[in-house]
C-alpha cells in the first residue's frame, strides 16, 4: 500500500492499495506514527550487481524480493534432495 494522506486530528492515514485489480482507498487508525524519509537500495557501484539481481545477489526491500529468496531456498532444498 502506499500512504496518500495523513489525518493527524483524526490519527489515521489513508492508503491506496498497489495492486492494479484492487486500486482502492483504505484508512489505518494509528496510536503512534513515524514519518521517514525512503531510500534507494545502495550497491556502491559494484560491478555485476544489477546483472545477477535474483539470481545470486538479493535485496530485501519488496515484498517480491522476500518471495525470490523463500524461491531459491526451496530451490536448494530440492537439488540436495
Amino acid at each position: 500500500a502506499k500512504a496518500t494522506s495523513v489525518d493527524f486530528g483524526n490519527r489515521e492515514v489513508t492508503c491506496r492499495s498497489i495492486f492494479e485489480h484492487e486500486k482502492h482507498d483504505f484508512k489505518v487508525h494509528y496510536d503512534y506514527l513515524v514519518v521517514s524519509c525512503g531510500s534507494k537500495t545502495n550497491t556502491f557501484r559494484t560491478p555485476g550487481i544489477s546483472e545477477r539481481e535474483g539470481q545470486e545477489v538479493f535485496f530485501l526491500k519488496h515484498l517480491y524480493h522476500s518471495r525470490q529468496i523463500r524461491n531459491r531456498i526451496v530451490e536448494c532444498f530440492e537439488r540436495a534432495a
